[in-house]
């Protein structure tokens, strides 16, 4: 079983790929053998932000986790890490169950992860099963540019913390994409990290061509094309 994680990164069509997996979960199981969850832990949402919560450590924290209190405790955290990882293993055997040969997890909140416990921690979820990691990016000036619009547009200030996903000077960890391959890259192995470069309007049908989905193109109709 090969196992796929997007973690966007934000700004990135990444709403846009979620719903056409979402919206076409069956033929790319029938298909492709693509196996896509419907939910996870009982939450429907396209986007699976619990990993991101489980995988940050305590007192970091994602726009998602920020929003939810009831996982700013150590305790609900722990309990949350047990029960993603026995929901991946749940979603992996059904996989199998259903003849898929391929799974994929997707949350651009995982972007916000930082420090190298934390990737740690998330390859932790997936064992024993090795992980492939894509991960989308827009040139530096624009995604900070975007970032800062989302955050006016999610009513959260802009921090002086480094360490915060709100932090959007040039030497946010947001931006430093080298740093960020090379710590995937080390954590998950070299083979195992694909990056594909921001292109307007065609972010799905590269997305769906790296997991091998060859008639990704038809499924474009899904981008987001409005301006940021």
């Amino acid at each position: 079983m090969k196992v796929y994680v997007h973690i966007g990164s934000p700004k990135t069509a990444t709403t846009s790929i979620l719903k056409a997996l979402r919206s076409h979960r069956g033929v790319l199981l029938s298909k492709n053998g693509l196996y896509v969850p419907e939910s996870f832990l009982n939450s429907s949402n396209n986007s699976i932000w619990l990993l991101n919560v489980a995988a940050l450590e305590f007192d970091r924290f994602s726009p998602k986790k920020l929003l939810e209190p009831q996982y700013h405790s150590e305790q609900a955290i722990r309990q949350l890490r047990e029960e993603v990882k026995a929901e991946i293993s749940n979603h992996i055997a059904k996989a199998e169950l259903v003849g898929a040969t391929r799974c994929i997890f997707s949350n651009e909140g995982l972007y916000f992860l930082k420090y190298a416990s934390e990737l740690e921690r998330l390859k932790s979820f997936f064992d024993p099963y090795n992980v492939e990691i894509i991960m989308a990016h827009r040139d530096q000036a624009s995604f900070q540019k975007s970032w800062k619009k989302q955050l006016q547009k999610m009513q959260m200030p802009e921090s002086e913390d480094s360490n915060s996903f709100a932090y959007v000077r040039e030497d946010s960890y947001l931006f430093q994409y080298g740093e960020k391959i090379r710590q995937l890259e080390e954590i998950f192995g070299k083979s195992r990290v694909h990056v594909l470069p921001y292109v307007k309007g065609e972010m799905v049908a590269k997305f769906m061509a790296c997991i091998g989905i060859k008639d990704g193109q038809s499924l474009e109709r899904y981008e987001n094309v409005t301006p940021l």
